[in-house]
């Protein structure tokens, strides 16, 4: 029997290159995850101390912040997840690592204070956490990114079209900003109906634009 050795560093540098590319984004998954499961752990605080630090509602709060860090459910949370993965490599390669994480903050907490403002011109007594705002400008950022290499105002989409990747990414994102659009605004079509359109849009307006501002 004659033992074949096995390159490692062939197994170990695609790996290495991918969590280089999305160190931010992987990161944040993390954090998010951890918050998440912080809801099944017992803690020395009550539920309405958790509320109020991560439930944004028209009163002031902590939650004002904190609340792009909590998630509904495992289906909220997982599809913020996928979307800041997904789309997260271009924004992890065309900005600066501490500008990505000043936009994700940013377009996380302007998401949330749209609703906050909404809450109080309407009088609404309801309550915000997640985000979707955030991981929506992540995939606005992207697919703008990429259409305006197509259009021909920038020389760096973010990514290579190896495989397709590229217009593969583009289309879908094209496709999951459609159906969400739909989804929240169209009566009859919404697939969440505790969603936040107007943070979604936001958050898609937000990246684009960004997208726009670095490709000038």
């Amino acid at each position: 029997m004659e033992y074949i050795g096995t390159d490692m560093g062939n197994i170990r540098q695609p790996i290495e290159e991918v969590y280089r590319d999305l160190t931010v984004s992987l990161n944040v998954v993390f954090l998010l995850t951890v918050v998440f499961a912080l809801r099944f752990i017992p803690l020395p605080v009550s539920i309405e101390t958790i509320a109020w630090l991560f439930v944004a509602q028209a009163d002031p709060s902590p939650a004002w912040v904190l609340a792009p860090l909590l998630h509904q459910g495992i289906v909220h949370l997982t599809a913020n997840i996928g979307q800041l993965l997904y789309f997260g490599i271009i924004p992890e390669r065309k900005l600066q690592t501490r500008e990505y994480i000043v936009f994700l903050a940013i377009t996380g907490i302007l998401s949330i204070m749209i609703e906050v403002v909404r809450y109080n011109i309407r009088e609404i007594e309801g309550g915000m956490a997640g985000a979707s705002g955030a991981t929506m400008a992540v995939m606005g950022f992207a697919v703008a990114s990429i259409g305006l290499y197509y259009l021909g105002y920038t020389e760096n989409p973010g990514i290579s079209d190896r495989g397709n990747l590229r217009i593969s990414l583009f289309l879908f994102g094209l496709y999951w900003i459609i159906v969400q659009l739909f989804s929240d605004f169209y009566p009859g079509w919404t697939l969440s109906p505790s969603a936040s359109g107007v943070a979604h849009l936001l958050g898609i307006i937000l990246g684009a634009g960004y997208a726009v501002l670095k490709a000038r």
